[in-house]
């Protein structure tokens, strides 16, 4: 979470200068990072995924035609 900045500069024939490491977790960690935030995404929205919400829930769109048609 840290956030650096690094300035330099090298110019030809300088030898290669270490600016940086990084550490990136495993697959398996992301893999389970993941997870749980899909999780607390469904605890926070109620437990209902896409596929749980039913296409009549939403409301119909407007019938675009008919509303010019009214002018």
């Amino acid at each position: 979470g840290d956030h650096l900045e690094y300035n330099g500069e090298l110019s030809a024939g300088d030898p290669i200068m270490l600016v940086a490491e990084f550490n990136l977790p495993s697959p398996e960690e992301r893999a389970a990072r993941r997870k749980e935030l899909e999780e607390e995404l469904l605890r926070g929205s109620g437990g209902e995924t896409n596929a749980d919400l039913a296409e009549d829930s939403l409301p119909a769109a407007p019938d675009l035609d008919a509303l010019s048609n009214d002018e």
